[in-house]
């Protein structure tokens, strides 16, 4: 098995933090403001939404090659890809949303039926591309 963490852009990190602090003070305002049952309710699904998964997201994007499969993991979230089914890999900065904590990213276009793309960015790009290759290599 070879682990990739994801190479982490500061203006992501800027754009999460952000976002943590907004939901977390609307949150506090919410309770402070109105002690009901629902005001609650309510802080908690804008802490949880707000403030957990975006952390989550920035601890646990990570990309794994375990035999002939790639794992992509970012926080609740999970691909699984069978190299065999990759059909193309290139360098892109899309800013789409994607399992990637940068804009130097991968693209890697996968899958039989139906093509599908995914956008990641490991922090050793090179490593990475050469493990997958790899991994073809020993289908």
């Amino acid at each position: 098995m070879q682990q990739f963490n994801s190479k982490i852009d500061p203006a992501i990190v800027l754009i999460l933090t952000v976002t943590v602090l907004f939901c977390l003070s609307i949150a506090v305002s919410i309770v402070t403001e109105t002690m009901t049952l629902e005001s609650i309710i309510v802080a908690m699904v804008v802490f949880l939404f707000g403030c957990i998964i975006p952390l989550w997201l920035l601890f646990s994007t990570r990309y794994k090659i375990v035999d002939q499969m790639l794992i992509i993991n970012t926080g609740p979230f999970k691909w699984r890809v069978s190299v065999d089914e990759i059909t193309e890999i290139k360098e892109t900065n899309s800013p789409i949303s994607s399992p990637a904590l940068s804009f130097d990213r991968i693209a890697i276009s996968y899958g039989k039926a139906r093509q599908k793309t995914v956008l990641v960015s490991p922090k050793d790009k090179a490593g990475f591309m050469e493990a997958l290759k790899q991994a073809q290599v020993n289908l």
